[in-house]
């Protein structure tokens, strides 16, 4: 039995969660982790894997924020090392997006324009007015 565990477990500003390695969405095994962390489900975390001395480290997402009671203190838990803020890759994802649907914007008003140059070096001056003329009447 870990007591230190279970001694945190009582104490309302320690949490264990249970993490998931599962990548693009498969079903894995759960580790438990301890944390001082707000976490709830769906969280990205940083965890230690290994040897403590190894400095090893993944990512993880939590599945579950225990009950201490459903808790197995009968092996030590690592601790998690971070919480994974995402907000300032979200928000950079969305400015690309953003430009991106500018630039493409830019690019097919200046094809238009070279379309439009291009069919008036075509063009007499007699149709160019018969153009202008029928644009008028919309």
């Amino acid at each position: 039995m870990n007591y230190l565990d279970l001694v945190l477990a009582n104490d309302d500003r320690f949490k264990f969660v249970e993490v998931s390695f599962a990548e693009f969405d498969k079903p894995s095994k759960t580790y438990t982790y301890k944390s001082n962390i707000e976490l709830v489900e769906s969280d990205l975390v940083v965890v230690p894997i290994g040897q403590l001395d190894q400095n090893i480290f993944k990512t993880a997402r939590v599945i579950k924020v225990m009950d201490p009671f459903d808790c197995d203190f009968s092996f030590n838990t690592k601790w998690i090392a971070g919480l994974v803020d995402l907000t300032k890759y979200v928000d950079t994802l969305k400015y690309e997006a953003e430009a991106r649907v500018i630039v493409n914007k830019a690019k097919a008003k200046k094809a238009m324009a070279e379309a439009l140059e291009e069919i008036k070096l075509k063009l007499d001056s007699d149709e160019l007015s018969k153009l202008d003329d029928l644009s008028s009447k919309i």
